[in-house]
């Protein structure tokens, strides 16, 4: 049971210290870095209630749990409703207005796989209340958990090897880092708590009956959704590099995750068996085979993340860089445009005068005012000084001066000097 006091108190804590950062402002105790997907409000809030609600469960008060995990469950399944109908029922910023939205759809809405989460949450609760007249309770209460880990530990996962899609569902709130970790830690609570109270029922056993159950379950959730993640990063690079971006760390992945889960479900089952008969456990070679294949696999899928990861980098940077290029290529093609248009005119007639020139270039003006950072400055000596000055008043603005640097009241006026 003390393992699933601290999971409470940690997920009672964690959500606690997020609200806390929603009131002060505090974008770093809700995102961890600017970068990351924020905690939303109504998730550290969920949070705070299942820390509560689990320890509720220890302590056996389990009027107050059900309360908890009912709202819990509620917030859970609302939000799913609103992705899975395309609704708003106005929960998301029912209690705080959401002012950090990286990787959100929807201001303040939570993730859907967090949402799920804690439709879990509220599920194990519900079932925690018939573990004394059920001996099958705690065994469901133990798989629910082990669904909670096994989506959370995707999550995480996904931010290590950087892949988004495991941690986000299409273009969708994706779930925070650490609301991964959160709900690692409160599948773990659930868990410990099954055990605890298996124990209390049979303690002459050393292991749970259930346990292969959960292993399973648990790397079956794990191995499953990590490879539809990988699969949908394989689609992606494949849009955008072709073949090259054809990889086999998908096919890698789920072979050895069910070769590795399998093994680990048949050690453990064995291990059951024999806690049960008070015999002695007999060696299982195939979870060392499993570990050593797994090993291999573990090194070809670094190489090919690697090499993924490179590509797609690449190909980022060349895609921005092109459209740069294109840009200002094309930002220069249109005033060289231009300007061929006005040396056409300067070619059509002997003799172009000022009236003429403003003519020519007035539409050009106006549709790309840039242009007039194009200029030419001509040379004009300090005895031709005084006749430009006058001509210019004359045919330009009256305010015209050789001058230096503009200011509020106008052009400052150049001292005389010459020409060296």
């Amino acid at each position: 049971m003390r393992l699933s006091t601290a999971a409470g108190f940690a997920c009672l804590l964690l959500g606690a210290v997020v609200l806390l950062g929603w009131y002060l402002h505090e974008p770093a105790l809700i995102q961890v870095n600017p970068a990351f997907v924020p905690m939303q409000y109504n998730t550290a809030l969920g949070f705070a209630l299942g820390g509560l609600a689990l320890l509720f469960l220890v302590m056996a008060c389990n009027r107050a749990a059900v309360v908890l995990g009912s709202l819990v469950f509620l917030v859970g399944i609302l939000t799913l409703v609103q992705y899975i109908f395309g609704v708003d029922l106005h929960i998301d910023q029912l209690l705080m207005t959401h002012y950090i939205d990286v990787e959100t759809s929807h201001p303040g809405r939570m993730a859907p796989n967090t949402a799920l989460c804690f439709s879990l949450t509220g599920l194990a609760v519900f079932l925690s209340l018939s573990h004394q007249r059920s001996t099958g309770a705690t065994s469901r209460v133990a798989v629910v958990g082990a669904l909670i880990i096994g989506l959370g530990i995707v999550a995480l996962a996904g931010y290590f090897v950087g892949v988004k899609s495991a941690y986000g569902w299409g273009h969708m709130t994706r779930m925070a880092i650490h609301t991964a970790a959160g709900f690692v830690t409160l599948g773990i609570g659930f868990v410990a708590l099954a055990w605890g109270w298996d124990k209390q029922r049979y303690p002459e056993r050393r292991f749970p009956g259930w346990i292969p159950v959960v292993i399973t379950i648990t790397g079956l959730t794990i191995t499953f959704a990590l490879w539809q993640a990988m699969l949908v990063r394989e689609q992606s690079m494949i849009e955008m590099m072709d073949a090259e971006g054809k990889s086999f760390a998908d096919e890698s992945l789920l072979i050895f995750g069910l070769l590795f889960t399998m093994a680990l479900a048949v050690s453990a089952r064995q291990t059951c068996k024999a806690d049960i008969e008070k015999r002695k456990v007999e060696r299982i070679y195939a979870p060392y085979v499993v570990v050593f294949l797994g090993l291999l696999l573990s090194l070809s899928l670094y190489g090919l993340l690697e090499k993924n990861f490179e590509a797609a980098v690449k190909g980022h940077f060349d895609s921005a860089t092109q459209s740069h290029a294109d840009a200002i290529e094309q930002g220069f093609v249109t005033y060289l445009e231009t300007l061929y248009h006005v040396r056409s005119g300067f070619y059509a007639s002997s003799f172009v005068d000022r009236n003429e020139f403003r003519t020519l270039v007035d539409r050009s003006l106006e549709r790309l005012p840039g242009i007039m950072a194009l200029e030419w400055v001509p040379l004009v000596f300090d005895q031709d000084r005084d006749a430009m000055e006058t001509m210019a008043r004359e045919e330009v603005t009256p305010g015209f001066v050789f001058g230096d640097d503009p200011t509020k009241e106008g052009m400052t006026q150049a001292p005389r000097r010459a020409l060296r």
